[in-house]
């Protein structure tokens, strides 16, 4: 028997599938969706075929190694073959490449643990604070509608 995953990345709803490393970005909050099924062999009329099966589980945990030492985070929802984990501002806070692995159990009592995978942090390209400047407001026929003064929007009749 072997496993299979597919890792999904949801970002504001966005989705993606990631057939490769996982990238985050420092302080990234974000929905880690993984959908885990298993190889098994099912025989129908005295014919063997390999078939992919979603594995059930009731419980998962999701441990994070950082180079700062080691995290978990529980399970936010299981559907089906899905689990999903909620990463915080904590979990993608240090930079540089960490590890993962997800551990999963029945209500029998029975506990699997998934490979671990990679996944690497890396540092936002602006890290400040962001200040507006001369702030301009037009209509359709480029009418001024608001002019920024001083950091006082002035609305212009």
């Amino acid at each position: 028997m072997s496993l299979s995953k597919n890792i999904t990345l949801t970002v504001n709803d966005y989705s993606i599938k990631l057939s490769s490393e996982i990238k985050l970005y420092q302080y990234d909050q974000l929905k880690l969706k993984f959908e885990i099924n298993e190889y098994g062999i099912n025989v129908a009329n005295g014919i063997k075929t390999r078939q992919l099966m979603p594995v059930q589980f009731l419980n998962a945990v999701l441990y994070i190694e950082s180079p700062e030492g080691i995290d978990s985070v529980e399970y936010a929802e299981i559907e089906e073959n899905a689990v999903t984990f909620y990463l915080s501002s904590i979990q993608t806070k240090h930079l540089g490449v960490s590890k993962m692995q997800i551990q999963l159990s029945d209500d029998d009592g029975c506990q699997i643990t998934l490979p671990e995978f990679t996944f690497e942090i890396r540092k936002n390209i602006y890290d400040g604070e962001m200040q507006v400047t001369d702030t301009f407001l037009y209509d359709v026929a480029s009418n001024s509608l608001l002019i920024d003064e001083n950091n006082n929007l002035v609305v212009v009749q």
